[in-house]
């Protein structure tokens, strides 16, 4: 491997339990891309300091101690993960650079979106609502009693 990313993410299970998984992304002699799942394991505390801890232990573990040293120097330069305030801030503290996950991003943007459109959707459908009920009122009363 000449130079690599790592990227992260953290999740709830249905039964609450958080899990963080860790990989490494590279691209080969032959041009071909790999990614590794270096960890998966269940989350105990939710801060940056807990998380630079364990990454720093599985990167030992994969005998990439060289690029703790001088992160971006060394095999590994970058660090994508979501945008959520403990991710960057774990990233600051190993030293790569952070990059923020474009999926990640991308699934707020349309969240937020539709909250928009969907709050025009009901304002719109209460208008609606609103004028057919009045113009039926309206069209009933005018039908009951004709102007003469």
């Amino acid at each position: 491997m000449v130079a690599g990313g790592l990227s992260a993410d953290g999740w709830s299970s249905r039964a609450g339990v958080s899990y963080f998984a860790l990989l490494l992304h590279t691209i080969l002699a032959n041009g071909k891309l790999l990614t590794i799942q270096l960890a998966v394991f269940k989350k105990t505390e939710q801060s940056a300091s807990s998380l630079n801890v364990e990454v720093r232990r599985i990167l030992g573990e994969w005998g990439f101690e060289d690029c703790l040293e001088n992160p971006l120097s060394g095999r590994i330069r970058t660090f994508t993960t979501d945008t959520t305030n403990v991710m960057p801030a774990m990233t600051r503290l190993l030293g790569f650079r952070w990059i923020p996950c474009f999926a990640h991003l991308l699934n707020l943007v349309v969240k937020d979106g539709l909250k928009v459109v969907f709050g025009w959707f009901l304002l719109l459908l209460h208008l609606e609502l609103h004028d057919l009920f009045y113009i039926s009122a309206f069209a009933k009363s005018s039908w009951l009693n004709p102007p003469v």
